[in-house]
């Protein structure tokens, strides 16, 4: 969705960091943004930027792409990276972040594996 078709339906994205939340849990009122200037929220949706959390991918020599949220780790469908025998499944290959997802990759990522193995 376009950031004109958000403003169209009312929905504001700041792209001012954030320096502080007012409010605690459900009663979260407002965010204070870098500059002082403060805005209400009735809901707050946050693009946080991941990380990998090791250097195992770079050392072994798997291709990584730089996708919107950070970097991934390039698979085909059966979760096989750009180097043979080597898997990888989970958060790390995708920038949409989602337990079924990440399950259902290592799921593919170790029947390929295994299969790699034996046939």
């Amino acid at each position: 969705m376009t950031l004109q078709k958000l403003h169209c339906r009312g929905i504001l994205v700041e792209a001012a960091p954030a320096v502080a939340l007012h409010g605690e849990g459900a009663g979260l009122s407002s965010i204070e943004l870098q500059g002082g200037r403060t805005a209400p929220l009735d809901a707050l949706y946050v693009g946080a930027r991941t990380r990998l959390n090791s250097d195992v991918a770079r050392h072994l020599g798997c291709a990584l792409d730089e996708g919107p949220f950070g970097k991934t780790i390039r698979t085909d469908e059966t979760k096989l990276t750009i180097l043979p025998g080597v898997f990888a499944a989970g958060d790390i290959i995708r920038g949409g972040h989602s337990v079924a997802w990440a399950s259902a990759a290592g799921v593919t990522g170790s029947l390929s594996a295994h299969r790699s193995l034996i046939f």
